[in-house]
């Protein structure tokens, strides 16, 4: 299984929400932009907070992406909430700064690494729908999301990716999809 399905997301992102900090933020960065888990663990926090709010739009510098170019990706309403809630409260109150990595157990501390988060989410992923979880899952499934949304353009650029046919492997059109996209025909 390369996406999620959509009956096992809520009890996966109820679960998700109880992890420890940072994974929260680690998964809905990946869930809800799309992000690789090595971006995310590169994160500062400068990223995602502008003025003591959080960013509207994330801004992948093209040092933490895979192709070496920059991406933004608006930020939905819930990760904005996570955000401000992890930034405003514990973050701030324990003395981390917005150079600070936004994985980083402590302010002064080297982020999680990628395969830390993978451990993480396995078991996030076997505990809460019997499933095994990868980071990238998540991507994949952020992508048919937007696709179900948008169109095939916008998810490339989203993911980052030079070629559409890249894109395409990351997309899954279940027959449900096919079966709602046909009948809403005109």
């Amino acid at each position: 299984m390369r996406v999620i399905e959509n009956k096992d997301l809520p009890a996966l992102t109820a679960a998700a929400d109880l992890l420890p900090r940072p994974f929260p933020l680690a998964f809905y960065l990946m869930l809800d932009a799309g992000a690789r888990v090595g971006e995310v663990v590169q994160l500062p926090w400068s990223a995602l907070v502008w003025k003591e709010r959080p960013v509207a739009a994330l801004t992948f510098a093209a040092d933490i992406t895979k192709r070496r170019t920059e991406r933004i990706i608006p930020v939905s309403q819930r990760l904005a909430l996570l955000i401000d809630r992890m930034w405003i409260g514990p973050c701030q109150n324990l003395g981390y700064a917005p150079c600070h990595f936004a994985m980083a157990p402590q302010p002064h501390a080297h982020p999680l690494t990628a395969r830390t988060i993978q451990r993480k989410f396995a078991v996030l992923g076997r505990q809460a729908v019997n499933i095994h979880l990868t980071p990238h899952m998540l991507r994949h499934t952020f992508a048919t999301r937007l696709l179900r949304a948008s169109n095939l353009p916008t998810v490339q650029a989203a993911l980052g990716h030079q070629r559409i046919t890249t894109t395409q492997i990351y997309t899954h059109v279940s027959p449900d999809d096919m079966r709602e996209a046909i009948n809403d025909m005109r």
